[in-house]
């Protein structure tokens, strides 16, 4: 849950507080990071998909390489889940496992 961007962005103090402008991130977007930060675990499932994609591009900037992971990994099993169970989403399915058989995981 460490991050070095906040790391080497939080040393200036003014009055024994620490100062760091963030402009182009939402205060949803934020509240989310710092609820991870803190308590190590967020609700993903309660957020639009606009909200995710935003804390996930969020969490990248701020190098908050578990969160994205956690975020990444919700939205393939939500994405996965909701495609695979329908069967009119056969042109996403096909696309899907064309991309698998073609880039298969490599053996260890």
């Amino acid at each position: 849950r460490q991050s070095n961007y906040f790391r080497s962005n939080l040393k200036e103090k003014k009055d024994g507080k620490f100062i760091f402008n963030i402009s182009n991130i939402s205060p949803k977007i934020l509240e989310n990071i710092f609820r991870f930060l803190y308590c190590g675990k967020i609700d993903l499932s309660v957020e639009s998909l606009d909200i995710l994609t935003l804390l996930l591009t969020a969490a990248n900037e701020f190098e908050l390489e578990s969160l994205v992971k956690h975020i990444q990994e919700f939205l393939i099993i939500k994405f996965l889940d909701n495609t695979f169970n329908c069967e009119n989403f056969e042109p996403i399915q096909n696309y899907c496992l064309q991309i698998i058989c073609e880039t298969p995981i490599p053996q260890m």
